[in-house]
C-alpha cells in the first residue's frame, strides 16, 4: 500500500497528463548501493535497495523494472526520472582523482601562488583581460608552446586553461588551447570560460582544474545511465541532482559535470526535507557505505555556501549546498594496527556479513544488533577476527569499542562542520533569531543512520530523529527536488549593457540616466522572472543573494555604475512526506 503524502508545498507541473496521474522516480546511485523510488501522484508506491555492481547499467534496469513492477505502473505514465550520486565526492574522498595541469593568464592585480587549485603543475603566462572583456596584453604563441612541450614532459594529459576575466573575453582561453593542441594534441583541455561563468578568478581556476579531473570518469557514469535506462526502455525524461538541490537535465550535466559534485549530499539534505516538519531546523547526516555527508536545515530551507562550495581545501565557483563529507560509512575497514585499533577511512568492500573481504563497521552495528544487514555469524566472525589483535575474547565488546571509535568520529565531524556554517550569514542570523548557538536535532538518513545517528546524537547533546524511510532517502531527494536557477547580472549603465554572466547573454540597457540600487535590482529581479517563465520554471521565491555596485569614475567625475546582482531560485522540496512510523 502506498504511502500518502502531506499537503504540497508548491505543485508539480507536469505531473497530471490527461486525467491521468502520472509517476515520478528518484534514482541514488552510491557508491555502495542504488536505491529507487517511485510515485504517484502524492503517494509513495515503490522502493528499491540494490548493491551498486560494476555494471551500472545492470543495475538500473533492476532498480527499474523493480519499481515499476511493485508499484503496478507502466513505463510511459513515467514522466520524469532524477538521479543523485556520490561519484565526485567518493573519488575525492578515496583521493582517486587523475592529476591535472594548469595553465593560468593572470594578468594584473593578483599572486596567483596566494590560491590552491588542485592542479598537479600550475604555468603562468603573460596575457591581460580587463573587466569589461577588452583584451589589453594578448598571449604569447611562443610561451604558450612552451607550456605545452613541459606538460608533455611532466607526463600531464589533462590540462585547464584560465584566464582572469575570461568569462567577458573567453577568445583568449580558446586561442591558448588551439595552440596548446597543435604541439600536443593528445591533451585533453579545460577552459574556465566554459565550467564557470561567474568573476572569482582563482575560484574558477579551481573549478576548472576540478572539471578536467572529473570529466572522463562522469562521462562513462552519464554512458552508463543512458545505457541502463535504454535497455529498460524508458521514454521519461531525465534530470540530475546538482550540488544546489535542484535539477537539471542530463544532458546539461554532461555539458557541466562539477555541478553535480555535491548530488549525493544534496539528495540526503533534500530527502531528510521531505521527511520532515516544514518549517525543520535540524543537521542532517547521511551515513553511506563509503562517506558520511552532513549538511544543514534552517526554518525548512537547506543552507548554502554564500560564496560558493568548498571541496577537500579547493575554493569552488559553484552553487552548493554547505555539506560537510568525511570518508567515514557502513563499509568503513575495521582492522587493529600497531596493537591499535582503526576504523577507515579505507573501504575494501561490502561487509564481511554480506560476503565483503574485510571486517567493517556494519559488522559491528550487526553484533550489536543495530543493524539486520547481512548473516548474523559471519559478523560474530568477522569481530572475533579484530578482537584477536586487540586480546578481546568478547565480540560484542570488540564491537562495542569498534562504534565507540566511530561514534567519536562522527560526532567531531558534525562540529567541524558546525564552525564551518558558523561563517555563514544565513546561519549567524537563524542564531540571533532563535537565540540558540546551533539548532537542537539530528536527523539520520542513510542505510546505517538507525545504528549511528542516535548514538552520534547522545554524544553532541542533539535530539535524534531518523525516519522510517531512512534507507531510501536520498532517492526521494532526487524524485521530489524541484527545479532551482541561478543567475548572475551584470548592469553597466555608463555601456547601456546587461550580461548574463552564466550564460554569456547580453543584451541593451534601455535605462535614461543614472539607476539607483532599488531600480537595478527590481530590474534583475525581472530578468530573472522572465527567463524562469519562458524555461517553464515558476519564479516564485526568487531572492536577491548578493548585490554590489561599483563606480565608474573620469577625470574626478562618476560617469556611471556597474552593479554585479545574483538572484537564486533556491532550493525546496515538491512536497513533504507523512511519516507513520
Amino acid at each position: 500500500m502506498g504511502l500518502p503524502l502531506a499537503a504540497p508545498a508548491q505543485h508539480l507541473q507536469g505531473h497530471r497528463r490527461g486525467k491521468h496521474l502520472m509517476a515520478i522516480v528518484g534514482i541514488d546511485v552510491g557508491g555502495t548501493h542504488t536505491d529507487g523510488v517511485l510515485l504517484v501522484g502524492r503517494t509513495l508506491k515503490a522502493w528499491t535497495k540494490l548493491p551498486t555492481r560494476e555494471d551500472l547499467g545492470a543495475v538500473l534496469t533492476e532498480v527499474w523494472h523493480r519499481l515499476l513492477e511493485e508499484g503496478g505502473v507502466k513505463p510511459e505514465e513515467v514522466s520524469r526520472i532524477t538521479f543523485s550520486t556520490t561519484l565526485i565526492t567518493n573519488l575525492v574522498a578515496k583521493k582517486e582523482l587523475p592529476p591535472v595541469g594548469l595553465v593560468l593568464i593572470p594578468g594584473g592585480g593578483v599572486d596567483p601562488s596566494l590560491f590552491y587549485y588542485g592542479a598537479a603543475s600550475t604555468l603562468e603566462i603573460r596575457g591581460m583581460v580587463d573587466f569589461r572583456g577588452r583584451e589589453l596584453v594578448p598571449v604569447d604563441e611562443k610561451e604558450v608552446e612552451e607550456a605545452a612541450r613541459l606538460l608533455c614532459r611532466q607526463g600531464l594529459k589533462r590540462v585547464a586553461v584560465v584566464g582572469k576575466f575570461s568569462s567577458r573575453y573567453p577568445a583568449q582561453e580558446e586561442r591558448v588551447a588551439e595552440w596548446l593542441r597543435r604541439i600536443a594534441p593528445e591533451l585533453e583541455i579545460t577552459l574556465g570560460s566554459k565550467v564557470a561563468g561567474g568573476l572569482g578568478f582563482p575560484r574558477r581556476a579551481a573549478t576548472a582544474v576540478l572539471t578536467a579531473a572529473i570529466k572522463e570518469r562522469f562521462e562513462a557514469f552519464y554512458r552508463e545511465l543512458q545505457e541502463g535506462i535504454g535497455r529498460a526502455g524508458c521514454p521519461a525524461s531525465l534530470f540530475l541532482l546538482r550540488a544546489d538541490g535542484g535539477t537539471m537535465p542530463l544532458a546539461y550535466a554532461l555539458q557541466r559535470p562539477v555541478e553535480t559534485a555535491f548530488s549525493g549530499p544534496a539528495a540526503s539534505a533534500m530527502g531528510a526535507l521531505a521527511l520532515s516538519q516544514p518549517d525543520l531546523s535540524a543537521a542532517v547526516m547521511d551515513v553511506g557505505g563509503t562517506t558520511t555527508d552532513i549538511a544543514l536545515l534552517l526554518e525548512g530551507r537547506p543552507l548554502t555556501y554564500s560564496r560558493g562550495a568548498v571541496l577537500e581545501g579547493r575554493l569552488l565557483q559553484l552553487a552548493s549546498l554547505a555539506v560537510h563529507s568525511v570518508p567515514l560509512g557502513g563499509d568503513s575497514w575495521v582492522r587493529v594496527e600497531g596493537g591499535e585499533l582503526r576504523v577507515g577511512p579505507e573501504r575494501k568492500g561490502v561487509p564481511y556479513a554480506c560476503g565483503g573481504p574485510v571486517p567493517t563497521l556494519t559488522d559491528a552495528l550487526r553484533v550489536l544488533n543495530l543493524s539486520s544487514f547481512g548473516d548474523e555469524r559471519r559478523a560474530w566472525e568477522a569481530m572475533r577476527q579484530v578482537g584477536e589483535g586487540l586480546g578481546e575474547k568478547d565480540p560484542q565488546a570488540t564491537a562495542r569499542a569498534v562504534l565507540g571509535q566511530a561514534v567519536r568520529k562522527l560526532a567531531e565531524a558534525v562540529k567541524v562542520a558546525f564552525e564551518r556554517w558558523a561563517q555563514e550569514p544565513a546561519y549567524r542570523l537563524w542564531q540571533v533569531k532563535y537565540q540558540l548557538p546551533r539548532p537542537q536535532k539530528l536527523v539520520g538518513v542513510g542505510a546505517a543512520a538507525w545504528g549511528l545517528v542516535p548514538e552520534v546524537a547522545r554524544r553532541l547533546g542533539l535530539k535524534p530523529l531518523v525516519p522510517h524511510l531512512a534507507p531510501v532517502a536520498n532517492a526521494l531527494g532526487a524524485a521530489l527536488a524541484r527545479v532551482t536557477l541561478s543567475r548572475t547580472y551584470v548592469l553597466d549603465t555608463q555601456q547601456g549593457r546587461i550580461s548574463v554572466l552564466e550564460t554569456g547573454k547580453q543584451e541593451r540597457l534601455n535605462q535614461g540616466g543614472d539607476l539607483l540600487p532599488p531600480e537595478a535590482e527590481e530590474l534583475a529581479l525581472e530578468l530573472f522572472r522572465r527567463e524562469a517563465r519562458a524555461s517553464g520554471i515558476d519564479p516564485e521565491g526568487a531572492r536577491i543573494t548578493s548585490s554590489e555596485v561599483f563606480n565608474v569614475v573620469r577625470h574626478w567625475r562618476r560617469v556611471g555604475r556597474i552593479y554585479e546582482i545574483e538572484v537564486r531560485l533556491p532550493a525546496g522540496v515538491l512536497f513533504f512526506l507523512e511519516e507513520h512510523s
